[in-house]
């Protein structure tokens, strides 16, 4: 695997302007400065954090909204959820400040309370957010989260995409929150097919 953070001082010494729309990090450990570097056109759209970390000057993890505030541009966030790194008031709220459209989380565990996470979200009701659990979560809160979502029909809010990748998961149930999610694009980007 590409080790970046050792590679990236080589870079950053031989390249006069960083012009990256797409940023995906996998198994990393970057420097903040390095990360600053590859961010610096302001054109970055796209930032995927895959078991991946931004390191400060202290060896200390830089916090997701501290990052957010560094990428005004960005429209899509997507990480891999850290059961040690839980997410944070600031960063629910920077969220909801930022010019995002989707966000996606990926490898959710049994305790990632996704229903409180997904409700301290609703101040931005246009957000694409797409969940994705490890096959390990038991599906019956899944389920019945989906169930509530189906209860309630269309609303303001754009519904999740919640996904279980358990042999217990119900696709109908799935199928019928993807249907949902169809709906609410028709109705409110008057999507015409």
């Amino acid at each position: 695997m590409l080790i970046l953070s050792q590679l990236l001082p080589q870079l950053m010494s031989k390249t006069v302007a960083c012009e990256l729309e797409y940023l995906i990090l996998k198994a990393q450990r970057i420097p903040f400065d390095g990360f600053k570097f590859l961010i610096s056109s302001g054109k970055v759209k796209r930032l995927e954090l895959h078991s991946s970390n931004v390191i400060n000057e202290n060896d200390e993890i830089v916090p997701y909204e501290d990052l957010l505030d560094l990428i005004p541009s960005l429209r899509t966030f997507e990480l891999n959820y850290n059961p040690t790194r839980k997410f944070s008031p600031k960063f629910v709220e920077k969220i909801c400040d930022s010019n995002l459209e989707d966000f996606n989380i990926n490898e959710l565990t049994e305790d990632f309370d996704f229903e409180e996470f997904l409700n301290s979200l609703k101040k931005k009701p246009k957000l694409n957010i797409n969940l994705y659990f490890l096959k390990s979560v038991n599906c019956e809160k899944i389920h019945a989260y989906i169930d509530k979502l189906l209860a309630a029909g269309l609303t303001d809010i754009y519904p999740p995409s919640v996904f279980g990748f358990h042999p217990g998961m119900d696709w109908n149930r799935h199928n019928a929150l993807e249907s949902l999610r169809m709906q609410y694009n028709l109705r409110h980007y008057e999507i015409i097919l």
